[in-house]
């Protein structure tokens, strides 16, 4: 009794529907699914049930056709056409299927539409917003002026050369069509520079939807960078360059320690020797053990700096 047929054109009672194989669940209903394990037959008569009592049938005709090819079989002594061998893959949450999802978001509740409130509050703040416009305009250029008398030059960063090879990398014409990242790096003190760095790897992964995956840069990470070594010395070669491998999943507590006395170091009054940096800018790598490793360093290779 937990399925029906399979059934012919010619039986009564029975109608030709068509279906996908996922189907979007209106918000109201998701509840009924979070609530516990269903089988097909328990969703058609939980689920159903409340449509029908909602006199939402209509307007749910897919969620519904899909409940009926869930708990019909197409062929004899075979699981519905519904029926998968493996469990669905989630698709990565890229850029495009977040703004996706958030359109969905606002269609069903309209006042989590920022940009409708923007729109209503520039209306009231016009005329107030053209009063002080230019006053803001001037203590912008002004601060802009200071900031710019008191920028340290990339060249101090990584060199005339340096700056050139970047310019070509990156396809700009000019240092300040680079990255933000170049000017923080080159106006930052030696121990301020991997703090930096980490900081754009963490807001690079709130921008992919993955804060939770651990990246924690290190100074060999640094270095890698400030020398623009960013390519392989030859094809067999994974230490050297930009490679997925040079990105594996750290022991924390390694890494925080590292981290912790390359601050030091740099930030000591006494220089730091050839045997106390050693250690620390040795290129380490490793390769992925599992297919969460393979996907986790390729993630972390994706959002390496230009």
């Amino acid at each position: 009794m937990a399925l029906l047929g399979p059934f012919v054109d010619t039986d009564a009672d029975t109608k030709l529907i068509r279906y996908r194989r996922t189907c979007y669940v209106p918000p109201c209903y998701v509840p009924l699914f979070l609530a516990g394990p269903l089988t097909p037959r328990d969703a058609w008569n939980v689920v159903k049930d409340q449509i029908d009592a909602d006199n939402n049938a209509v307007s749910c005709t897919a969620v519904v056709d899909y409940l009926r090819a869930a708990i019909t079989l197409t062929t004899v002594n075979a699981l519905p056409a519904l029926a998968l061998a493996v469990d669905p893959v989630a698709p990565l949450a890229d850029q495009d299927l977040m703004i996706h999802r958030r359109h969905i978001l606002e269609n069903d509740f309209p006042l989590l539409n920022t940009t409708q409130h923007s729109i209503q509050q520039n209306q009231i703040a016009t005329q107030l917003g053209v009063l002080i416009q230019d006053n803001r305009q001037q203590q912008l250029l002004e601060e802009q002026r200071r900031q710019a008398a008191s920028d340290k030059p990339l060249s101090n960063f990584i060199g005339p050369c340096g700056v050139q090879i970047l310019l070509l990398n990156c396809g700009v014409m000019s240092e300040n069509q680079l990255p933000p990242i170049w000017a923080e790096l080159a106006n930052a003190t030696k121990a301020q520079q991997l703090a930096v760095l980490q900081f754009v790897i963490d807001d690079k992964k709130r921008n992919y939807a993955e804060p939770e995956l651990q990246f924690t840069v290190n100074a060999s990470n640094l270095q890698l960078v400030k020398n623009l070594a960013f390519e392989s010395t030859s094809l067999t070669s994974v230490s050297s360059g930009l490679t997925p491998f040079l990105f594996f999943e750290q022991m924390e507590q390694e890494a925080y320690e590292a981290n912790a006395t390359w601050g030091s170091l740099m930030s000591g009054a006494a220089g730091a020797t050839t045997a106390d940096l050693a250690p620390l800018l040795k290129s380490k790598v490793k390769p992925p053990m599992t297919d969460m490793d393979v996907h986790h360093m390729h993630r972390r290779f994706v959002w390496r700096l230009p």
